[in-house]
């Protein structure tokens, strides 16, 4: 068991480092990462005050447009060019 679980730890990590690399305005970035009680890696980023898109779709009480929403994806495609 604790194989796997170290063996995701890393996999984790190595993916984190590919994230300290991202650079973009659509791209929330990496600060570094940490270890909680347990050892499980966790990533550190920055304060979102708004909370993030998923969480702003959910909200009854956001009615985002077509051409928000359109901007939205097109938001999230270049920061995954």
């Amino acid at each position: 068991m604790f194989k796997k679980r170290d063996e995701l730890a890393e996999s984790f990590i190595d993916d984190a480092l590919v994230m300290k690399e991202f650079i973009h305005d659509h791209v929330m970035t990496l600060i570094g990462i940490t270890f909680d009680e347990n050892g499980l890696p966790l990533i550190v980023m920055p304060y979102m005050e708004n909370s993030d898109l998923l969480d702003y779709l959910r909200q009854s009480t956001n009615s985002p447009t077509v051409e928000s929403l359109i901007t939205f994806v097109l938001n999230i495609v270049q920061g995954n060019v």
